[in-house]
């Protein structure tokens, strides 16, 4: 399978840019559960579509689906007490990388 990240790497990478001023807020918390959550998904989606050497397009609508929301919920997060931090924005940011990674990485 050509995934190169791990949902352990990933959570990780939301807990380093999260401590980066020394705590992780209840919101910056909030996020990595969720997105710690449904990157578990993903991952079962994608080890599925790989189980027969094809990725279906209906499996590639699944896992589209789940990045767009892990990204919708983490926004939704960061949203719930109407603003957005600095850390919270920056925690954002790296999520969106991620997940650009992630889609990157089921096509090569």
């Amino acid at each position: 399978m050509p995934h190169d990240l791990h949902p352990s790497e990933i959570n990780q990478k939301m807990i380093d840019i999260a401590k980066q001023n020394g705590i992780i807020t209840a919101d910056e918390q909030a996020i990595i559960e969720s997105v710690k959550e449904n990157i578990a998904k993903y991952f079962e989606v994608l080890h599925q579509s790989y189980d027969d050497d094809i990725i279906t397009s209906d499996e590639q609508n699944d896992m589209y689906a789940l990045r767009k929301r892990i990204m919708d919920e983490a926004v939704e997060i960061a949203k719930d007490d109407n603003q957005i931090t600095q850390d919270e924005f920056a925690l954002l940011r790296v999520i969106k990388s991620i997940l650009e990674e992630m889609e990157y990485n089921e096509h090569y």
